[in-house]
């Protein structure tokens, strides 16, 4: 089940933040005939979290449900989380015999769990280089080629990750050990004030929901990257704030009142915040469903139309690596080599390992007679990643159409 978020692991991030505070809405109403809603509601988000088949979704919500009974450990609230667990089996029985129990029969047999182990062993190799402060910001693509171990081009030949699949792991790597701690101290702080408020009774049961939204997306994020994905991010700091507010509202934070002056600069320091936010995240996702689009009119084979739809995506986001790669081999393919180049020559140059882009720069080389530069680069290739046999393949016609070559 993908919906509108692009895979079933995206929906299931938002899914299993919803549940935990649907059950605190339900919990909390204190009329039975919405009680019997919220239930309705939440068995129709349950069961499309088990079409999701994330098994990391399942695990985070599991976690989530256990630390909401310990958090509000009555009858009414075990009773409801027995009946859950119980639901949930019912459900699965009635999978018995298809997609949701053979993927747990099945052996790791497209690499799914090997894969990630292999880029986490490789991500510890970009942390013991950089520590403290980390390899930049969205560095992690870029910089995996040259850190990869044997073993993942073993279990996943010729694929090359966008995402650790370890949020933490991720943080890391690209902002280092102190921008993990900063982000976990924000996270302990959080859980202690929303516990506080938890413990005074005031907005207990939606506050339980709020916070366990965020404990089943962390726990999630052991094995994803929703912390990156910008529905479930923008919903964890929504909570968050939503938390505070509430808290705020019933006087759980003292406090004087800011003076006009303070909320004048507040508001300034607000409004900067927002259009970083814009520039730096929501440009780059607008680019991103572009180059999406792009690629569906590709495969229908509506040409013309992926170009303009990759020329936006490298507008929106000059910094699109597989923007400007694509969009090179979509000129290379129509003739248009000057333009080729310079495409796939800007995403070479954002990404010196950029092996697609690479071979596509060689085909254009090769197609103008321009041999030695096809050479160069699938040389180049070939260094990032000797077990690439369609680099050697390649490299082998070109020295052989340069020997025909008058």
């Amino acid at each position: 089940m993908w919906v509108t978020l692009g895979n079933s692991n995206a929906v299931a991030q938002y899914l299993i933040m919803i549940i935990p505070v649907a059950v605190g809405i339900m919990l909390g109403s204190k009329n039975l005939k919405c009680m019997i809603v919220w239930a309705c509601i939440i068995s129709i988000i349950g069961s499309c979290l088990i079409l999701t088949f994330a098994k990391g979704a399942w695990l985070g919500l599991s976690g989530a449900l256990l630390f909401f009974v310990a958090l509000n450990a009555r009858k009414k609230v075990a009773l409801m989380f027995l009946t859950g667990v119980a639901a949930v089996l019912f459900i699965t029985g009635l999978f018995a015999n298809g997609r949701l129990t053979q993927i747990f029969r099945e052996e790791d047999k497209d690499a799914t769990f090997s894969g990630r182990v292999a880029m986490w062993q490789s991500s510890i190799k970009m942390i013991q280089v950089h520590p403290f402060l980390g390899s930049g910001l969205n560095n992690f693509y870029l910089l995996f080629p040259k850190f990869q171990v044997s073993k993942f081009n073993e279990v996943l030949p010729n694929r090359r990750p966008m995402q650790v699949h370890n949020d933490y792991i991720q943080l890391a790597v690209e902002v280092g050990i102190l921008g993990l701690a900063a982000f976990l101290w924000i996270v302990v702080r959080y859980m202690k004030y929303g516990m506080s408020i938890i413990k005074s009774n005031r907005d207990k049961w939606l506050t339980s929901g709020l916070v366990c939204g965020i404990i089943a997306l962390l726990i999630h994020s052991l094995t994803d990257f929703g912390l990156q994905m910008p529905t479930p991010a923008m919903m964890m700091w929504a909570f968050m704030g939503i938390t505070v507010a509430a808290g705020e509202g019933k006087g759980t934070v003292p406090g004087k009142r800011d003076s006009p002056r303070r909320q004048g600069v507040l508001w300034v320091i607000y409004a900067i915040f927002v259009i970083l936010v814009l520039n730096y995240s929501l440009m780059p996702f607008m680019a991103h469903l572009a180059y999406q689009r792009g690629n569906e009119l590709i495969v229908s084979g509506r040409l013309k139309s992926a170009v303009k739809e990759y020329e936006k995506a490298v507008r929106l986001d000059n910094s699109l690596t597989d923007g400007h790669s694509t969009l090179g081999s979509v000129y290379a393919e129509q003739g248009l080599y000057d333009k080729a180049i310079e495409e796939l020559k800007k995403a070479v140059q954002i990404d010196n390992y950029n092996i697609e882009a690479r071979i596509s720069l060689a085909g254009v080389h090769r197609r103008l007679g321009e041999y030695d530069k096809s050479v160069d680069e699938l040389k180049f290739v070939i260094d990032i990643n000797p077990n690439l046999t369609l680099a050697r393949s390649l490299l082998e016609m070109v020295y052989e159409e340069a020997k025909r070559a008058p």
